[in-house]
C-alpha cells in the first residue's frame, strides 16, 4: 500500500514531521486525524494536531530504539486497523 491510497502525506524536516490527511472511506481529513490522534495515544504514543488535518511528529533528541520500536509497531497496528473499516 502506497502512501496515497492511504490518504496520507508525509512532510517535514529533520524528525518534525507532519503526517497530511485526506477525505478517505468515507470520513473526513479532520475526523481521519482525530481518531489517529487517539488511536496512537491508546498505544502510549503522544502526538499532536497541527491544523485541522495535520498530525504532528516530534519526538525527542534522546528518543530510545525501544521507543522508536513502539512508535513504528503502533503506526502499523492504527494503519492496519483503518484499512480494515
Amino acid at each position: 500500500m502506497t502512501w496515497e491510497e492511504a490518504g496520507l502525506t508525509l512532510r517535514g524536516r529533520g524528525l518534525l514531521l507532519g503526517l497530511a490527511f485526506s477525505d478517505l472511506k468515507g470520513r473526513t481529513a479532520e475526523e481521519r486525524t482525530a481518531w489517529w490522534v487517539e488511536a496512537l495515544r491508546a498505544h502510549g504514543v503522544l502526538v499532536l494536531t497541527a491544523g485541522r488535518s495535520v498530525m504532528r511528529i516530534l519526538p525527542p533528541l534522546i528518543i530510545s530504539d525501544k521507543e522508536i520500536d513502539l512508535f513504528l509497531s503502533s503506526f502499523q497496528d492504527v494503519l492496519q486497523t483503518e484499512m480494515k473499516d
